[in-house]
């Protein structure tokens, strides 16, 4: 269904539409999931492109975008590319969301776990402990604050956190 709302967007729409972005998005993450990195990978790249051309360097949209694409090339092995990509996305989200939103404290834990795979030990604490500080701010069982404070919770267990 995905695949046909694609080729449905692009037929009435056009390649550089904002919606053509959004369902090449919701595609990539279903083959994500289904393992396909690689056409994942393609698919991000592309929707990225028509986001920065549409909408501007610092919209909530480019960061989503690149969140994403930096999701899978973390899951290809390149976690320099995928934590250059959180990292704006991260600047991003602060300039244009605030401290205490929850996509910020998302993208914190997903360059923690980027950091914590490079070795970066020190720097993933340090955002780890930023990301659970504004999950807790979430309503309890929410999913931010339930899921960030999981995937964190190994990352501080040494700490006492």
């Amino acid at each position: 269904l995905l695949e046909q709302a694609l080729a449905s967007d692009l037929e009435n729409l056009g390649d550089s539409h904002p919606s053509v972005a959004r369902s090449r998005s919701n595609l990539a993450l279903v083959l994500k999931a289904q393992g396909d990195l690689e056409g994942a990978k393609v698919l991000l790249e592309q929707a990225l492109a028509s986001d920065l051309e549409n909408l501007g360097d610092s919209h909530p949209s480019v960061a989503r975008s690149r969140s994403n694409l930096a999701l899978v090339l973390k899951a290809q092995g390149d976690l320099e590319g995928a934590k250059v990509l959180l990292e704006l996305a991260l600047a991003s989200a602060l300039e244009n969301l605030g401290d205490s939103h929850p996509s910020v404290a998302i993208r914190r834990s997903n360059l923690a776990r980027v950091l914590q795979d490079q070795g970066d030990l020190d720097g993933a604490r340090a955002l780890a402990r930023q990301a659970v500080k504004t999950a807790s701010l979430q309503p309890e069982g929410s999913y931010v604050r339930t899921g960030v404070e999981a995937a964190m919770r190994g990352l501080l267990a040494g700490e006492g956190a």
